[in-house]
């Protein structure tokens, strides 16, 4: 998706984002995600965030149970999980920040 602007409920997954704006209750993102915000109540995941151009993305999980995953993410991306926020410097690779994924409903 590029340029695009989508506010959903519930489970979203996308091909890739390029300078979007896209929040859901959990998001998986199946290639890259460039540019942008991109937002997660309780859980993100993605193959790769930013570029190596240093392409400005921010990407946000709400909630501080929440957890955020990547295979890699460049420099530049401001990540943040539950007020938890870093700007990566160096290429992380793999890349995970929260790692408490909201299962849905409680224990029984």
């Amino acid at each position: 998706m590029r340029r695009s602007h989508i506010d959903g409920m519930g489970d979203l997954t996308v091909q890739s984002l390029l300078a979007s704006h896209v929040c859901s209750e959990r998001l998986r993102i199946l290639d890259t995600a460039v540019g942008g915000f991109i937002s997660a109540q309780f859980q993100l995941a993605a193959r790769q965030l930013g570029n190596n151009l240093a392409t400005e993305t921010s990407v946000e999980v709400s909630s501080p149970e929440g957890s955020l995953e990547a295979g890699c993410a460049y420099p530049g991306v401001a990540l943040a999980v539950g007020g938890e926020r870093i700007i990566v410097d160096v290429l992380q690779r793999p890349m995970a920040m929260g790692g408490h994924p909201a299962k849905g409903g409680e224990d029984t």
